[in-house]
């Protein structure tokens, strides 16, 4: 089995079409139909059904190209990383990340981006929402994973995907009818609201803040602590109540209740930014790989968010 056949199948199998499959590989016709047909003499197993209406890949061709979907992409990973060897070829690129998002998506984006871009050494630093427009600008990150849209003629952003903020109140609490069960912030707004994250809270810009404004709500009392996870420890120790990113549920689920928001608008981004025009192939890779992860979640019925 040679990689030319299990590149030369895959081409198939995607269009259905050899006609289709020799444009795109860019050879003719009957060498193509050739090497598939030896590839299903050496495997002893049709990979086709052919009929008038076109072709459809049998139970073993379906298997196949899976598998040589694996292979195809581990030979090109190898090539990559082999390739890498060459320091003068290799980048450093720094990541600053919020630090909530480890409790969502972003382990897998790194993962990613490392077995993706192996001609890059990546470094990752912790950097509040707040300060990674500013660092991203003054050289100190690459890009930036986080929370807080800005307008900077310098760097560019782009919304990675919005997430459903969600209403943290203590296990208990008279307001909670279960998980699937809006909750009215009118309901709660005798509570003492706990925000966090101290830096981004100084304008409408947050997503919290922005949210409660737009909504006209108005909490009996407001305090305001360093962090999310701070935030989430007062909420269980029944200080208050919270508004906090769906990722939360990951980050403390066992001495706290979440339930969704009865008002529109209850969302927060996650943005990715960098220098404007540059970049750009990691951040078109870092969208690709988010929407596969959505998908792959999805289907997997979970509900983890970047």
């Amino acid at each position: 089995m040679e990689l030319r056949q299990l590149r030369y199948f895959v081409a198939v199998a995607r269009t259905l079409s050899f006609t289709k499959a020799a444009a795109e590989l860019n050879i003719a016709q009957p060498p193509l139909s050739r090497q598939v047909a030896n590839l299903e003499a050496e495997l002893g197993v049709g990979l086709f059904e052919r009929s008038p209406r076109g072709i459809k890949l049998t139970p073993a061709g379906a298997l196949l190209v899976e598998r040589a979907n694996e292979i195809l992409e581990k030979v090109e990973r190898t090539t990559r990383e082999v390739a890498a060897f060459n320091k003068e070829r290799r980048r450093m690129f720094k990541i600053g990340f919020d630090l909530s998002l480890l409790y969502g998506r972003a382990p897998r984006i790194f993962r990613y981006l490392r077995e993706s871009y192996a001609e890059y050494d990546f470094e990752y630093a912790e950097v509040a929402s707040a300060d990674q427009v500013r660092a991203v600008r003054n050289g100190e990150i690459d890009l930036a994973l986080g929370l807080t849209l800005l307008v900077d003629d310098q760097v560019e952003q782009i919304v990675l995907r919005n997430e459903q903020l969600m209403l943290a109140l203590a296990i208990g609490h008279p307001a909670f009818r279960g998980r699937d069960q809006p909750i009215k912030l009118s309901e709660v707004s005798n509570e003492t609201l706990i925000l966090y994250d101290e830096r981004a809270l100084g304008g409408p810009r947050h997503p919290v803040i922005r949210f409660i404004e737009h909504v006209g709500f108005t909490p009996a009392n407001t305090m305001t602590i360093s962090g999310l996870a701070a935030a989430l420890g007062l909420v269980a120790a029944g200080v208050g109540i919270s508004i906090v990113p769906a990722r939360a549920l990951l980050m403390r689920g066992q001495d706290i209740c979440f339930a969704p928001l009865a008002e529109d608008g209850a969302s927060s981004p996650v943005v990715a930014t960098t220098l404007r025009g540059t970049n750009g192939e990691i951040v078109a890779g870092i969208l690709a790989e988010v929407d596969r992860l959505t998908r792959f979640d999805l289907s997997s019925s979970i509900r983890t968010i970047l």
